[in-house]
């Protein structure tokens, strides 16, 4: 890789560091607002669904524009708008404004990430993809731990709105480093003109459909993934309940447990990176995920403190080496002028599925227990991760992954 090109993927890092960072910290700062203005435990846990209910009602049509958008601008314009309207927060009111800033901004995260995946796949050859993956992991692990730990330091020193206004700052310097990023079009990345878009956003959700259906390896990797997501997000939204009823752990302590979490996402990003070059993307994907899902299991089925640290150490860890596995297969395996649409289509069905089981865990918790509701959602990551193996690892599955990493 040239300098030049270093220079351009290194700005595109830091702009995705800062992006992560600001992220990362709105959701401390928001829920410690909205406690504070509405005193009302279920309203910081309505917190958790608000995103993805704007993820459903508009995430595949994120994709829509986003693959007809320049993609560079795309990405930059929406950090910029993204940390203008979270100023807002510091002057709203009421419950309903705050929720609202909310769900833009998070319908403004879905459009960057449906922009993402094929602005990375233009600007990074994919002989280096694999390693550029694990590097971007670690920015975004970083996040997850100097995130929250930078929120609770301003939070001693002032109030939740010097986190907001923090987290604006970073959103708009994200922004406005992309600006610096190079401008890279579908047609040079793919070597020919890009597709004539469809007309319709019915025609959009057909041509997603008939993609999938041809493509059954690829179908399978984004539905277990989803699925892997969908239970996981459905525990993480119980996992307050489960340290203090189960663990009978203090708030310290679930701190903790956090951080042991996010050290353990660091150390997979370095692993990802220094086996990137040598390990298939399929065994960094398939086996990644069985461990990610048997150390959150573990943690699940633990009694104490360094049980439960140990199992979501490991979860870490195969979680970041996961990552860096299925986001270079899905810059390789979509074609880069439909994966916006793709990407997005599947991340609105799967936040309606979140939101579902993430309620229905919410009345199992109150009728039986947090710790069965936690050892039956990572049991069934468990399951979602052999499924995921399983298509890796087919004949057709490694044939898939090869043309994905030379793509």
């Amino acid at each position: 890789m040239a300098g030049s090109e270093r220079r351009e993927l290194a700005i595109v890092l830091a702009a995705l560091a800062a992006g992560a960072l600001g992220q990362t910290m709105l959701l401390v700062g928001v829920n410690v607002l909205v406690l504070q203005r509405t005193h009302s435990a279920p309203a910081v846990a309505a917190l958790w669904i608000v995103p993805q209910v704007a993820l459903l009602a508009t995430g595949s049509l994120a994709g829509r524009y986003t693959d007809r958008w320049d993609k560079r601008r795309t990405l930059a314009f929406t950090n910029i708008i993204a940390g203008a309207a979270v100023l807002l927060l510091v002057a709203a009111g009421g419950r309903v404004i705050i929720y609202g800033v909310f769900a833009f901004v998070a319908v403004l995260g879905g459009m960057f990430l449906a922009a993402f995946n094929p602005y990375f796949r233009e600007l990074v050859p994919p002989s280096r993809r694999a390693r550029a993956n694990a590097v971007k992991g670690g920015f975004q692990y970083g996040s997850l731990v100097l995130g929250p730990a930078l929120a609770g330091v301003l939070l001693i020193h002032g109030r939740p709105d010097t986190v907001i206004a923090c987290v604006a700052v970073a959103l708009l310097l994200s922004g406005a480093l992309l600006h610096f990023a190079p401008s890279l079009s579908v047609a040079e990345a793919a070597g020919g003109a890009a597709e004539s878009p469809s007309p319709t956003y019915l025609g959009d959700l057909k041509m997603v459909a008939a993609f999938l259906k041809a493509r059954p390896v690829t179908a399978g990797v984004m539905a277990s993934s989803g699925l892997l997501l969908v239970f996981g997000a459905a525990a993480d939204a119980q996992e307050v309940v489960f340290v203090h009823r189960a663990l009978h752990l203090g708030a310290s302590d679930y701190g903790l447990l956090v951080s042991t979490a996010g050290v353990g996402y660091l150390a997979g990003a370095g692993v990802s990176f220094l086996a990137a070059s040598r390990t298939p993307l399929r065994w960094l994907l398939g086996v990644g995920e069985v461990l990610a899902a048997l150390g959150y299991l573990f943690y699940a089925l633990s009694h104490g403190f360094f049980l439960a640290a140990a199992g979501l150490t490991e979860l870490g860890m195969a979680q970041a080496v996961a990552s860096t596995g299925y986001g270079t297969f899905i810059q390789g395996a979509l074609p880069v002028s439909q994966m916006g649409r793709i990407t997005a289509t599947m991340r609105s069905v799967f936040a309606g599925l979140t939101i579902l089981v993430t309620l229905s865990g919410g009345y199992i918790v109150q009728a039986v227990g947090v710790r069965p509701w936690m050892v039956g959602a990572t049991a069934a990551m468990v399951l979602a991760g052999l499924g995921m193996a399983a298509v890796c690892m087919l004949p057709a599955g490694v044939a898939e992954f090869r043309r994905a990493a030379a793509t």
